[in-house]
């Protein structure tokens, strides 16, 4: 039996413990007698050991267990019942027995009963699927009930239409139709007129095994296949010609006649196709027209041109009439002449057109052409219109009436207000600037307005003074000059050594308190320091239903500082299990963070060891990217910094991000990684600080308030060259051959290690010999032969 074995094997591996514990009291002497108070019960034999001793536990006829063999020994304690059954043991014995639940069987409970052996499912293609404590069966096609016995009778679930017969098979039916009809349920009417049988448009009727055709206009026959000819009758006349259409015909009809068949003669005069008051002749198929005078063409629609002759000079535009013309001197554009024929040359000057003292040249003065800029170099009718104004500066325009705007163009810098003037403009500067168009920035540290050592900062229309530090005496300065003595640190409630900064607001002294690491508050009184021994704490955040935009401003962003010897631990696990989460672990000493986001794996490792007892600052942000912040002395001005963008379409959702773990994750194994032993202090999550004393029992593992750590390898306790290595709670030697033991002592010897659990004896009464973690104890036992 399985538990023969395992209680032979635990029987046997005690033997061995306890015939080593008896050769290393042999071969070990003590200066001490820890026996002499003897401590082991149960007729337990007590082993001198170096500064300690061992009990060791009596085996027949009650089995005893524990650091002073006050403990009966329990088999349930090793779980070896299976699959939720219940342990029941002898104590003092190897002896237990499992009641499994219904559904398993054997002596562990770890099998489970088939009941498919029985075969309960019947008929052919039939699958029994085994359960727990039950089967189930997957009848073939055309069979039911709890074990497929029952025949389905698939007429029942299916009809027949159209007085169709159903007759039942095996897994399926048949319909016998009626005739006409056809199909899997004898649903679908045989159609006559699927053939299209009608021609030319005709309609289809269908009926029982026949169809009839009903032709349009035009058409006769059965099937609608006779076209009628309407030319037989000859319906034209005048000699028009016949053309056949369907159930119609059409009579193209000569020049002159008009009518469905052609038999009525058109007045071509009827549509009063002369013009401008002539007289129509109507003739067969034609017609003339008598024009009156001044007019011509086939409708006598043309108005005799009597410009032809170009009556009009000095450019004038000649407009024809009827049976004469006008010239037009002005409205064509070329103004400056009048008469009949434009021959009278007008002085446009004369009523003075040019404003604001401007100066009126004629344009039809061919003296001004080649000469004034304002002029062509040849003179033409086409530009001796109206006259042109030479304007005074300042001003524009056709008639000079338009005042430039010299502001137009934004001349004032630096927001300045400009001033349009004659010929010119003004800038109203803003305050802090000067000069013509305000582009000069007035130097208000010109003065030397900062006093005390005060450094000035020039500014728009203003300064800032940014004044020194606290001297030697104390002495800080302040006020818009640093001329005002600061006295709001003469008293204050800074704690711990915390820097106090004086401020002077609205003439008020008083003063900020900058904590240094591993406090809070506005006096830093309150310790954010906590220790954890192979340990865990447990942090929830509100949900605040963050939407993607949101998540963009704000990312989900978790802060700390830390310090442990152990090479790997799990810092943080923040998400959901193995679904939505951020992960940051110590692996062989490097930080090494992973994100996963819907899918996509982001990793972001550094090479700097940060298992050196020292204290680290580390910071994780995740929303459009993943951002580490690791300080360090090997890294640019101690901060080290990487990130990697995440997908747009796979932004963090807030409420996968509400738990956060610190320092382990009960009940998720980490195959890397143990729970965290260390120390940590200022631990934000999202910007929000966490202290310590707010961290509930049950929501903490190995907890512990403050920081205490004992440099084991401070005065090297190794010998022979050995390393010391740090453990946290405890130490090792790393051992050069051909030296071996705790301390690298002996030489040429075989050293042999066994570790035994025990009961949590207390941290006091644990020596080097031991590791202890609240609640547990692991007693190393080494034997050394030569």
């Amino acid at each position: 039996m399985e538990v023969e074995r395992t209680s032979s094997h635990f029987q046997f591996s005690a033997e061995l413990i306890l015939l080593f514990l008896f050769i290393w009291g042999n071969l070990c002497s003590l200066q001490i007698n820890e026996c002499s108070s003897q401590p082991c019960q149960n007729n337990g034999v007590c082993i001198i050991d170096q500064n300690n001793y061992t009990c060791e536990c009596q085996q027949d006829p009650v089995m005893y267990m524990g650091k002073n063999c006050e403990l009966r020994f329990d088999a349930c304690y090793f779980h070896l019942c299976m699959n939720n059954s219940t342990c029941a043991s002898t104590p003092g014995s190897l002896q237990y027995n499992c009641t499994c639940l219904p559904g398993f069987e054997g002596t562990q409970c770890n099998l489970n009963i088939n009941e498919c052996e029985s075969n309960p499912c019947r008929g052919f293609y039939v699958d029994c699927i085994d359960r727990v404590n039950g089967y189930s069966c997957l009848c073939s096609p055309g069979y039911e009930g709890e074990n497929c016995t029952t025949e389905t009778n698939e007429c029942l679930i299916n009809s027949c239409k159209n007085n169709g017969t159903c007759l039942d098979g095996v897994g399926n039916y048949t319909c016998d139709c009626q005739p006409g009809y056809r199909g899997i349920n004898c649903e679908t009417d045989i159609d006559n007129c699927a053939s299209n049988p009608c021609l030319n448009g005709a309609l289809c009727v269908e009926g029982e095994n026949e169809y009839k055709c009903f032709c349009v206009p035009g058409y006769q026959g059965t099937n609608c296949e006779i076209d009628i000819n309407e030319c037989a009758s000859r319906p034209c006349r005048n000699g028009a010609t016949c053309i056949h259409d369907v159930d119609r015909y059409l009579c193209a009809c000569l020049l002159g006649y008009k009518g469905l068949d052609c038999e009525v003669e058109i007045n071509e005069c009827e549509s009063n196709p002369c013009q401008h008051g002539a007289a129509c002749e109507d003739n067969i198929a034609y017609y003339d027209c008598i024009c009156t005078s001044g007019f011509e063409g086939p409708n006598c629609e043309t108005n005799i041109d009597e410009c032809a002759s170009n009556p009009c000079i000095n450019g004038g535009t000649c407009k024809d009439m009827i049976n004469g013309f006008t010239c037009d001197c002005v409205d064509t554009g070329f103004v400056g002449y009048t008469g009949p024929h434009c021959e009278l040359d007008i002085d446009e000057c004369t009523m003075g057109p040019c404003m604001n003292n401007g100066t009126c040249l004629e344009r039809s003065n061919q003296e001004h052409y080649g000469k004034l800029r304002q002029f062509n170099l040849t003179f033409s009718y086409a530009e001796a219109i109206g006259y042109i104004c030479v304007c005074q500066l300042g001003f524009t325009g056709e008639r000079c009436s338009v005042n430039i705007d010299e502001c137009k163009s934004g001349p004032c810098m630096n927001q300045g207000t400009c001033e349009d003037q004659n010929n010119g403009f003004k800038c109203h500067c803003t305050p802090g600037f000067t000069g013509l168009v305000c582009q000069i920035n007035i130097n208000e540290c010109k003065s030397n307005p900062c006093k005390n050592g005060g450094v000035c900062e020039d500014g728009i229309a203003g300064y800032t003074c940014n004044c020194p530090a606290m001297d030697k005496d104390g002495v800080k300065w302040g006020g818009k000059n640093c001329s005002i003595q600061l006295t709001g640190c003469l008293v204050h409630h800074c704690h711990n050594r915390a820097t106090c900064i004086p401020t002077l607001v609205n003439d008020i002294h008083s003063y900020n308190c900058k904590c240094p690491p591993g406090f809070y508050d506005a006096n830093c009184s309150k310790s954010t320091t906590f220790s954890l021994f192979s340990g865990y704490v447990i942090t929830q955040t509100e949900n605040i239903n963050q939407s993607r935009t949101e998540a963009h401003a704000e990312p989900f962003s978790i802060s700390f500082r830390f310090r442990t010897t152990i090479p790997n631990v799990l810092l943080f696990y923040r998400g959901d299990l193995l679904n939505e989460y951020v992960q940051t672990q110590l692996y062989d000493g490097q930080l090494m963070s992973i994100a996963v986001i819907n899918g996509q794996i982001i990793s972001i490792s550094f090479v700097h060891l940060v298992n050196d007892g020292e204290w680290h600052q580390l910071t994780v942000a995740l929303g459009e990217s993943l951002h580490i912040n690791l300080t360090h002395p090997s890294c640019p001005k101690y901060t080290c910094s990487n990130w990697k963008a995440i997908e747009s379409a796979t932004l963090p959702s807030a409420n996968s991000f509400q738990t956060s773990h610190i320092g382990g994750y009960p009940g998720m194994y980490f195959s890397i990684q143990d729970y965290f032993t260390g120390c940590l202090q200022d631990l934000e999550i999202d910007n929000m600080t966490i202290l310590p004393e707010t961290i509930s029992e049950h929501m903490s593992h190995n907890f512990v308030l403050g920081c205490e750590k004992t440099n084991w390898c401070h005065q090297n306790p190794c010998n022979n060259n050995g390393k010391c290595v740090d453990l946290w709670t405890s130490y090792k030697c790393n051992c050069y051959r051909p030296f071996t033991g705790p301390f690298c002592v002996n030489g040429k010897q075989i050293s042999v290690y066994f570790t035994v659990f025990i009961k949590d004896i207390g941290r006091a009464n644990c020596d080097q010999s031991c590791i202890y973690i609240p609640g547990k104890t692991y007693l190393t036992v080494v034997v050394m032969m030569s």
